[in-house]
């Protein structure tokens, strides 16, 4: 409203009068967006210099090992279901210590989620089970934003389910579902705290979630598996009475 009630000529006088601090507010917004800008720029520059250190440990340790490398980290073991042996050299074991040191070393970094992800992956399919979940605990963070921590927190709810620990697998699997930007976790693990429940003799809450994930996912594939698990509960529940 002042600018509209000023003249021209009452404008200028204005802005002249007022032209250093004009001036001086203009080169602060200038050094903010370029500070930020350059920030920004280190940042995502520190990203892909430790992305290709983290990388070199990973290959360094992959050329050792001799598995199919097509296995799936979130193995959920079925009643009956037997892990394949695998057996760590000495050499694997130093690179994997050296690999596991560099992504400690890189923590800060969002890149080394999905190395200790790939490491703690690794431990775990050749037995060293408490270093698979030590090193995720350090980066499973159920709140933050971006999707591979929450992908490292579903990954260590995967293990504590396989070492029939679900209470700690439960606790997760809330915190991840309280995020909403977690949300493309979230029917998966609807399913898997179901399935949790039912293994801890929670019947009924196990039925009440196959029922709610059905009716609300009726058409897709993790709805119709919903619908056959609830099934075989209640058979599971008839043949023992």
């Amino acid at each position: 409203m002042l600018f509209k009630a000023l003249t021209r000529e009452q404008l200028i006088l204005w802005i002249g009068k007022n032209l250093k601090v004009i001036l001086s507010a203009l080169a602060v917004s200038v050094l903010i967006v370029v500070s930020f800008l350059t920030w920004s720029w280190w940042k995502k520059e520190q990203e892909y210099k430790a992305q290709a250190v983290l990388y070199t440990f990973k290959m360094s340790l992959k050329a050792l090992t001799k598995e199919d490398g097509g296995q799936n980290p979130f193995n959920f073991l079925t009643k009956g279901e037997t892990e394949k042996e695998l057996v760590m050299t000495k050499d694997m074991e130093q690179r994997a210590f050296s690999y596991e040191q560099a992504v400690k070393q890189n923590q800060s970094f969002q890149t080394a989620v999905a190395f200790a992800i790939d490491l703690a992956d690794f431990y775990y399919r050749y037995g060293q089970k408490e270093k698979a979940r030590k090193l995720l605990s350090l980066f499973a963070f159920p709140s933050k934003s971006h999707s591979l921590y929450h992908l490292a927190v579903f990954q260590l709810a995967s293990y504590y389910i396989n070492e029939k620990d679900c209470e700690k697998a439960l606790l997760l699997f809330s915190q991840l579902i309280s995020n909403e930007k977690a949300s493309a976790f979230h029917l998966e693990i609807s399913l898997q705290r179901a399935l949790c429940l039912e293994s801890m003799n929670r019947y009924k809450e196990a039925l009440e979630g196959y029922e709610k994930i059905n009716i609300e996912n009726s058409e897709n594939y993790i709805g119709r598996l919903a619908q056959d698990y609830k099934k075989l509960l209640i058979l599971k529940e008839k043949l023992k009475k």
